[in-house]
């Protein structure tokens, strides 16, 4: 056991409330707080890897109000051929 395992130990059984410190009780606490940092390392990779995920699809996904704030409805004739909008038709390069 290191000196700064055994300091954090005697913190969290003082925290605890206990006065008086036994070797058994020692070696609970530093097993104690080791799994405390094993669990807040898994917690903090899960949590980083849910903002950045959280992160990519704010950019890549755009609200539905703003779309079709974009979209201009055109006016259609009734009975009249509709033709696609010209933003979709592509002039492709002969080579």
């Amino acid at each position: 056991m290191s000196l700064w395992e055994l300091l954090a130990a005697r913190r969290r059984l003082r925290a605890e409330g206990r006065t008086q410190v036994d070797e058994a009780a020692l070696f609970a606490a530093r097993e104690a707080n080791g799994a405390l940092v094993a669990t807040a390392a898994r917690e903090s990779r899960r949590v980083r890897r849910e903002a950045v995920r959280r992160d990519r699809h704010r950019a890549e996904v755009k609200p539905a109000a703003a779309i079709e704030s974009q979209i201009s409805p055109e006016p259609v004739a009734s009975g009249a051929q509709t033709e696609p909008p010209s933003a979709f038709i592509v002039e492709i390069e002969p080579w």
